[in-house]
């Protein structure tokens, strides 16, 4: 539990931070999330990972990056995020702008780096 905390938190904290580092950098961070895996699950070097990250219910790096800006965003459009992170103006609600109609959407699209 200790690992899963330190490890996970630290990914997690800088989340806006990793958007769009190379991938070189992500393959240390997922290097070192791995091989706490392997610790955890006392597995060889040899082993495969993938089984024991599922177990851990483990993303791997770009996914969970991913994934947790995905829900900041989300929680930014529904007013459920801290109070400095928000009111959120849409383009289509500025003054001056033609009204889309997928304005009235909350549609969230994650493109793929």
């Amino acid at each position: 539990m200790l690992v899963v905390r330190l490890i996970l938190s630290q990914v997690d904290f800088g989340n806006s931070i990793l958007v769009g580092i190379p991938a070189c950098l992500l393959h240390c961070l997922q290097s070192v999330m791995n091989a706490r895996a392997r610790m955890i699950f006392q597995l060889r070097r040899s082993d495969h990972i993938t089984d024991a990250l599922v177990s851990l219910h483990w993303l791997r790096v770009p996914v969970r990056i991913k994934y947790k800006i995905a829900v900041l965003a989300y929680k930014v459009l529904h007013s459920t995020a801290p109070w400095y992170l928000g009111p959120f103006d849409r383009v289509a609600d500025l003054h001056g702008r033609q009204a889309l109609r997928s304005a009235s959407s909350s549609h969230l699209v994650v493109r793929m780096f």
